[in-house]
């Protein structure tokens, strides 16, 4: 912004030009200039990288890089984004219903391993509803994943 700002009032004094006039009194002004161009460049790539990671790993809470794996096919596993969560009072009443209406509740324990470390694998759960429609006979429901934090 300093420098669009410098730029469109054609300050010569501002903070654009500063380091331009101190070498420009010892005689070397375009010293000056480039170094104010590789300071505005190197702020500028860092300002990048760290939009760059702010969108893949903290915005879209890894999305970005599970679609990477995912296309690679270099992952232990998929990562799933817990953006659709749902209450505790929700899943309790679910598990009533299916409960009342004689329906299977299956709860498994599974170890996830992390698709980007080689840390330990952690403790999920997958609560799976399913509705009979015949007496050998069901059709799934609802599968809900529930990670270590809940």
């Amino acid at each position: 912004m300093i420098v669009v700002i410098d730029l469109a009032n054609q300050d010569t004094n501002g903070d654009l030009y500063m380091l331009y006039n101190h070498y420009s009194r010892t005689g070397a002004g375009f010293i000056g200039l480039f170094l104010t161009f590789l300071a505005q460049f190197l702020v500028l790539i860092l300002n990048i990288f760290l939009f760059y990671y702010y969108i893949c790993f903290i915005h879209c809470d890894a999305r970005i890089a599970d679609i990477v794996v995912r296309i690679t096919g270099e992952s232990k596993g998929n990562y799933i984004p817990q953006d659709n969560e749902i209450s505790f009072s929700y899943l309790k009443h679910t598990y009533t219903h299916n409960d009342i209406n004689n329906n299977r509740v299956v709860i498994n324990k599974v170890l996830i391993p992390s698709p980007f470390t080689n840390d330990e694998p952690r403790v999920a759960k997958v609560i799976n509803f399913a509705r009979f429609l015949k007496e050998n006979e069901f059709e799934t429901d609802e599968i809900f994943f529930s990670s270590e934090h809940g």
